[in-house]
């Protein structure tokens, strides 16, 4: 099954200097996730730059250089695991990474787009990867809204895109936060100079004034829809020859019904390639309140905090006891949260937490917990 890393040539992948701005850098980028290898005046190697970590990892800064927000990728070379890359692209967020030699010096790139290739055309490969693939709910908004309407959302719902629609509810576009960054952030000069097809929103600093744009002005995307009645595996396929980053799903009427994103299907190659034992973990839910999406999202912060202790303690089972308190229209005001870790000795410990927000309150309950065990 693996065959070896589809390895291609450094040349293709955008670079840029340490001292160049980040503003600058992330014009050569197309999506979050892209990287952008990092070289000194002398053609020495320093590093990978990419959206995700300049944006979202913290508060962006306009005025930054590439040099404050460069990472150093993991070691990977021709005889890396595909499973090991899959793994570290759904780690960083980021889907194609440098491939070294034995001096440390990349050699060339690989990607998730051409990893997903080869192994689809395995035909059992392709028929286990749809059962591992998620399939996120669309989060609808209309095209009339304002960016600082938009922002907001997907702040406080810790969605990556949102979906625009018209007043009749067809797909008309779909904004990730990346293109939101991109329209109120101010350019460079090299960039106010740049003379291309696409809309160019950011030229002055009046960004304020920028937040009150509809969301129809930023959409210089085409949106990629297929019917939701497409089998599985061939919409996999389309997102794979066309690596838009997301397709979205619709209906007969052109009504969004879910989304496939490029994350989604890495994930699902990875566990694919390793199957996994079912975690002890359980959440409940008292009110009946979290989405199938939210609460694989929940699934994975407690996964991952279950693996780092159990090289530390070993645990038979951890529960979530999600609660939450509604205001008078029927609304989540405040979420309260039992964690509660049992160990084979049969005692347990548990700590307690309220947050106005879900995946803050699961973080805290976390770090308490984490304190409790130290």
């Amino acid at each position: 099954m693996d065959r070896g890393l589809p390895i291609q040539s450094l040349t293709k992948t955008p670079t840029c200097a340490p001292t160049d701005s980040v503003l600058t850098a992330l014009a050569k980028t197309s999506g979050s996730h892209d990287a952008i290898i990092v070289f000194d005046k002398n053609d020495n190697y320093q590093g990978v730059f990419y959206a995700y970590k300049a944006l979202f990892s913290r508060p962006p800064n306009r005025n930054e250089v590439v040099s404050s927000v460069l990472i150093h990728t993991p070691y990977i070379t021709k005889k890396t695991a595909i499973s090991e890359v899959l793994q570290q692209m759904l780690t960083l967020h980021l889907y194609s990474l440098p491939v070294f030699d034995a001096e440390d010096v990349p050699i060339g790139m690989v990607s998730a787009q051409s990893i997903l290739e080869q192994l689809i055309q395995n035909a059992p490969f392709s028929e286990k990867i749809t059962g591992n693939l998620t399939i996120e709910e669309p989060f609808v908004v209309k095209e009339t809204a304002s960016i600082k309407n938009v922002y907001t959302v997907l702040r406080r719902n810790r969605k990556s895109r949102i979906i625009a629609v018209d007043n009749k509810g067809r797909v008309t576009g779909i904004i990730g936060r990346r293109d939101l960054y991109m329209a109120i952030l101010s350019p460079t000069k090299k960039m106010r100079l740049r003379h291309n097809d696409k809309k160019q929103l950011m030229f002055d600093k009046e960004w304020i004034t920028k937040l009150d744009y509809e969301l129809k002005t930023i959409m210089t995307h085409p949106v990629e829809t297929v019917l939701e009645t497409k089998q599985l595996v061939r919409i996999i396929q389309s997102l794979i020859k066309e690596p838009t980053g997301s397709l979205v799903l619709v209906n007969s009427s052109q009504h969004p019904t879910g989304i496939v994103s490029m994350r989604s299907v890495i994930r699902a190659a990875y566990e694919t390639l390793t199957p996994k034992k079912p975690l002890p973990l359980i959440i409940t839910d008292r009110k009946k309140v979290i989405s199938a999406f939210r609460k694989m999202e929940l699934e994975d912060m407690l996964g991952n905090w279950y693996h780092k202790m159990q090289s530390r303690h070993a645990i038979e089972k951890l529960e979530l006891i999600v609660d939450a308190l509604y205001n008078p229209k029927h609304q989540v005001k405040l979420w309260q949260l039992t964690l509660q870790v049992y160990f084979p000795d049969r005692t347990s410990k548990h700590v307690t937490v309220k947050d106005f927000l879900l995946r803050p309150a699961v973080s805290h309950a976390l770090s308490k917990l984490d304190h409790l065990l130290a």
